[in-house]
């Protein structure tokens, strides 16, 4: 174009300059892509074919040549091709009012835009540069403590109510144990007249025999003889063993279990009878050996004991239970004060064959 020359050495990321004559030098920055050369054609327009070639053009990108007019002195020249952003900004050293980039009042005229960094020139997407850095997928501390905190949170809020779960189930398969005990006396019962078994001689002949306990209990409610006893109305001898009794060191005290008879591959009974605690002769008026249904209710309530509680008929007495070792008894084995096979209680079957678990404030362990 006549009045201005072309920068002789236009490389990308450089200056294309163009000098208008008589005026002082205008300065373009381009990112990399930009064309080598300028050339210069009549009417006072430049055009790049380098950087917009044409359709026409073999191997080209069928992107169209964009001439733009030289503007007169202080005014900008914007090259951008069609729906693109301007490819070129001010040099530092622009003369125009405004300073870079700015025309007259501050206007501004080229938008400080890093288009390398955008991935686009001339209409196509650069692709990245290798050498730039890549962040990998992945946990920093601070979130990895965060998570270890929650799930620790969530841990603390869900193992007691876990083990409350389990507690639950372990008195029901005790319970389910008592039921059928108390379904074998109650239909043994009802084979004899309502009278109930006087086999005190089992009480004193099965291994370790009668004993009772200068500690605790004061007697010996073991009843390793009512599994041979009540066999004909249930011959399972599992029902007499809570599975929570075997692994609690409670319910292995000789105190708490007992042989059912003299094999000793046989379950150990490890509940309970305070009813045929005694093998006394005459018979105990609180224990039940060869006694009616009603003798044995009348004679218990007559005792107005404490330990037994109030009794007014059948669904008051109690007959099989948990061992259990009260807080409340000084003679109780020294390390094992309120403990029991259940904590907080224990469970029981009463005379009309109902089970309970029931909370005992005694014995909280």
């Amino acid at each position: 174009m006549k009045g201005t020359r072309p920068s002789p050495n236009i490389r990308p990321g450089g200056l294309a300059r163009l000098v208008p004559e008589g005026q002082p030098t205008i300065a373009r920055r381009f990112n990399a892509g930009c064309p080598p050369s300028t050339t210069a054609s009549p009417a006072g327009t430049a055009e790049y074919p380098d950087l917009f070639r044409t359709s026409a053009s073999p191997g080209h990108h069928g992107i169209a040549a964009i001439r733009t007019t030289i503007p007169p002195a202080h005014e900008s020249v914007t090259i951008r091709p069609p729906g693109s952003l301007s490819c070129c900004e001010t040099a530092d050293n622009s003369p125009f009012p405004g300073g870079e980039g700015r025309g007259e009042g501050g206007r501004r005229l080229f938008p400080q835009e890093n288009f390398q960094n955008r991935g686009w020139f001339a209409g196509r997407r650069t692709p990245p540069s290798k050498s730039a850095p890549r962040r990998l997928a992945a946990f920093t501390l601070i979130e990895l403590l965060v998570v270890i905190a929650i799930i620790a949170i969530l841990a603390a809020l869900l193992l007691p109510a876990l083990a409350k779960a389990k507690q639950r189930g372990q008195r029901a398969y005790c319970l389910g144990n008592l039921n059928q005990i108390g379904l074998a006396m109650l239909v043994y019962l009802n084979d004899q007249g309502d009278k109930f078994p006087d086999r005190r001689d089992l009480k004193n002949s099965l291994p370790g025999g009668y004993h009772p306990w200068t500690t605790w209990p004061p007697s010996d409610p073991r009843a390793g003889w009512a599994w041979q006893v009540f066999t004909n109305e249930n011959p399972n001898p599992n029902i007499w063993c809570c599975p929570t009794a075997l692994a609690a060191p409670v319910g292995n005290l000789v105190q708490s279990m007992q042989a059912m008879t003299t094999d000793t591959n046989v379950t150990l009974c490890r509940y309970w009878g305070w009813r045929f605690d005694r093998p006394d002769d005459p018979v105990g008026i609180e224990d039940f050996w060869g006694k009616s249904i009603t003798q044995a209710v009348d004679d218990l309530e007559s005792t107005n004991d404490p330990t037994v509680g109030v009794i007014n008929g059948v669904a008051d007495v109690e007959l099989f239970v948990d061992p259990y070792y009260p807080r409340t008894v000084p003679t109780v084995p020294a390390g094992f004060s309120g403990y029991t096979i259940h904590s907080k209680g224990r469970c029981r079957v009463f005379l009309d064959g109902h089970t309970q678990f029931i909370l005992d404030a005694r014995t909280p362990n």
